[in-house]
């Protein structure tokens, strides 16, 4: 097994926390709106008082016995020197990207739609299908949408998803797309950003993406960062993801939080902690 994977199940469908790496973000990124007093004590408390946030990367693996589903693909090459190893790590673990049969893409940024495409600029699973919400995808591709978005995002949308256009399905509201395998809207982070559910019978996962970027968010829930679109929005999201995922003991995986990435929330006064599944 890859040490930088790790198998899990959800009833019988068997799942793979897969890493794409790790590396840090600024804290005044991460927690843009945090008061400096509060930010400097909560980062000292964290062993992180130099300012970098260390983040991973969590991607996770689906086989339903029927298809192989990847939700997310990752940075990619290039950009950071400790990240882009999920297809490294998937091979590790016997799986070549020809086996993927469907990505399933939460949201556009760099570090989920990154490993797209090869140094080549070919797809990186070739037999694959492709989907991702009808917001986030209109967002993204549509000239008359695209006034607003840096020309460099624009460059990149279209090196990473142009290849897509003819094998893209955007998706609309809740929709199964495999038995067992569901997604979610959570807009907010994105225009179109989703959480991905895992269910069989009375066993559940949900797979948050970006709702819950770093472990802090649970003990400061109201800091939100600058890659957040609508904060706003964000927040409400993410307030009523953590009252539900306390309501229903649910098994989450967080794309950002330290390897593997699994785990539940638990209330700690009037905020919550994580209880991490260890690898």
């Amino acid at each position: 097994m890859c040490a930088d994977s790790f198998r899990f199940r959800v009833g019988e469908l068997s799942c793979l926390s897969v890493s794409d790496g790790r590396y840090t973000l600024r804290a005044e990124d991460l927690f843009c709106n945090a008061p400096q007093d509060d930010l400097d004590e909560t980062l000292r408390e964290y062993g992180l008082a130099s300012g970098e946030v260390p983040v991973g990367e969590n991607c996770l693996l689906v086989q339903t016995g029927e298809e192989t589903i990847l939700v997310d693909t990752g940075m990619g090459s290039g950009p950071r020197p400790n990240a882009g190893r999920l297809l490294y790590n998937l091979t590790a673990e016997g799986i070549d990207p020809s086996d993927v049969d469907l990505v399933l893409l939460t949201h556009a940024h760099g570090d989920h739609i990154g490993g797209l495409t090869d140094a080549h600029g070919d797809l990186a699973f070739p037999r694959a299908r492709f989907m991702i919400s009808k917001d986030e995808w209109g967002f993204c591709i549509p000239e008359g949408t695209r006034e607003e978005i840096d020309p460099e995002r624009v460059e990149f949308f279209d090196k990473k998803l142009g290849p897509l256009r003819s094998r893209i399905e955007p998706l609309s509201g809740e929709r199964e797309v495999a038995p067992g395998v569901r997604t979610v809207p959570a807009a907010g982070h994105t225009p179109g950003h989703l959480m991905v559910e895992i269910r069989w019978r009375d066993r559940k996962l949900l797979y948050i993406s970006d709702v819950v970027l770093h472990p802090i968010n649970l003990r400061h829930p109201d800091w939100y960062s600058v890659y957040d679109r609508d904060a706003e929005q964000a927040l409400a999201l993410r307030r009523s993801l953590l009252r539900r995922t306390e309501a229903e003991n649910l098994l989450l995986l967080a794309f950002h939080f330290p390897f593997p990435g699994l785990g539940y929330i638990g209330r700690e006064g009037a905020a919550w902690r994580w209880e991490p599944v260890l690898a």
